[in-house]
């Protein structure tokens, strides 16, 4: 009896440490995507801004051929670029137009990708979610690990872009939940597969 109530206490508190994870990477989630080089992708919704030029600060979704308009500059291509390296191309072309022109790209709206979540959690099935999201994010959505799930070695299926290739990446959720290691909580791409 007393065994069992002791692996009941620290799955509580184990269940406890999952989801208070999976709400921090909610509430910084933004700030650790700009540190990690979030690529930008259709439907990205972006807050573009020129430091003392208010009538130039536009917010633009990324259209489906993967380009913007900006004023004076026109059409950009935006699919795969940082933040920082659109806002450093459209700065160099707004140059011809404004002097040392200071140009800001913020990410405002991410856009939806489509995950699938396999193997010992609640709910297993397809997710809709942000772009920014984490392993974690997607963990929750299905309902949390259960009692069987080794956190330890989680894996993602990742298929490139042309679809001909799959890595499998596998990662420590544990690690990241006891140590706070991030690469323990890798973001998402469109198409992942996770088999917890």
């Amino acid at each position: 009896m007393g065994v069992l109530l002791l692996n009941y206490r620290e799955n509580r508190w184990h269940i406890l440490a999952i989801v208070t994870a999976c709400l921090l990477t909610l509430l910084l989630g933004s700030a650790i995507v700009y540190a990690s080089g979030y690529t930008l992708g259709i439907g990205d919704v972006l807050a573009i801004s020129v430091w003392g030029h208010n009538e130039l600060a536009t917010t633009i979704e990324v259209r489906p051929d993967g380009y913007i308009t900006f004023p004076l500059i026109g059409d950009r291509y935006a699919v795969g670029k940082t933040t920082s390296q659109l806002a450093s191309e459209i700065q160099g072309e707004l140059a011809n137009y404004v002097v040392t022109p200071s140009v800001t790209v913020m990410v405002v709206e991410f856009r939806t990708i489509k995950i699938q979540v396999l193997g010992e959690v609640s709910k297993p099935g397809y997710y809709s979610i942000r772009a920014n999201n984490r392993l974690m994010d997607a963990i929750g959505l299905a309902g949390g690990p259960t009692d069987k799930a080794d956190l330890s070695s989680v894996n993602v299926t990742r298929i490139d872009q042309t679809g001909t290739k799959a890595d499998i990446i596998s990662t420590d959720v544990d690690n990241y939940i006891r140590n706070g290691d991030i690469s323990g909580n890798p973001i998402l791409a469109d198409g992942d597969i996770i088999h917890v």
